[in-house]
């Protein structure tokens, strides 16, 4: 699952700050970091939710971790 969780993040991270590059440029609005730290971290829980994860020590500690259900 970290494997998963890091490409995940990592995609959803350069997603999340193009759209607020965007918003900034053509909508003059804008985001907190914590604003788009959440749309992030609830983007991953999604994705997350359709995959088959196997229950070991460190799965849930990354589940705690990003407060995935």
């Amino acid at each position: 699952m970290l494997a998963l969780l890091l490409k995940l993040t990592s995609g959803s991270f350069m997603y999340h700050i193009w759209e607020e590059r965007n918003h900034k440029c053509f909508r003059k609005e804008l985001r907190s970091e914590g604003m788009i730290l959440e749309c992030i971290r609830k983007f991953i829980c999604i994705r997350l939710q359709k995959k088959c994860i196997r229950d070991d020590n460190v799965n849930r500690l990354l589940c705690a971790a990003w407060r995935i259900s």
